[in-house]
């Protein structure tokens, strides 16, 4: 799983009645939407670091007997201009070629994932990473409502903490304001 802050390797075992257990995991802070927001683009530093760490995800599913691969990306992939050239670049040096999730894929995929283990009919889901927030309403196990926002918790550290690593009331307010829009537009 590569995201807008880090990496991740999850192995599972899978038994014959289709439960599984996590066998090795494995983060790292890639921080691969670092200066995203700012560009449009992966920048270089950033796809270094994500593509170092791919190496070393590579070399631990070498060293352990896995049937199968999927590599998935999230929000920093999808919204990078240059998505098509860091896809090249990261299935040349490492030989994964990541399906990058949907806005839409990202939440279903996150609760269909949490609510296997939870088992909550009726749910308000909500699914915080590095650059987004993934939300799904959920009845009686039927999905309603799915919504996805640029409201990661990254990428909103970054946008108004003034790179001080604090925020200031001025920041905090302007924060509340953009979130709140965000929240508005989305009322249907």
């Amino acid at each position: 799983d590569l995201g807008f802050n880090s990496a991740k390797l999850v192995i599972y075992n899978v038994k014959d009645d289709d439960s599984f257990d996590v066998y090795q995991q494995e983060g790292i802070k890639v921080k691969l939407g670092e200066g995203l927001d700012e560009k449009g683009r992966l920048g270089k530093k950033p796809m270094s670091r994500a593509i170092d760490t791919l190496q070393v995800f590579r070399d631990i599913i070498q060293l352990n007997p896995i049937k199968s691969v999927l590599p998935i990306a999230t929000s920093a992939v999808r919204e990078a201009h240059n998505k098509e050239d860091f896809l090249n670049i990261v299935s040349k040096e490492t030989g994964f070629n990541f399906k990058v999730l949907s806005e839409r894929e990202e939440a279903l995929y996150s609760y269909v994932g949490a609510i296997k283990s939870l088992h909550i009919p009726d749910s308000l889901f909500f699914d915080i990473g590095g650059g987004s927030l993934e939300i799904v309403y959920a009845e009686r196990f039927k999905i309603r409502k799915v919504i996805s926002l640029p409201l990661g918790a990254l990428r909103l550290t970054h946008q108004f903490d003034g790179r001080k690593g604090k925020f200031t009331e001025k920041n905090l307010k302007d924060l509340k304001r953009y979130i709140w829009n965000l929240l508005t537009s989305k009322k249907d």
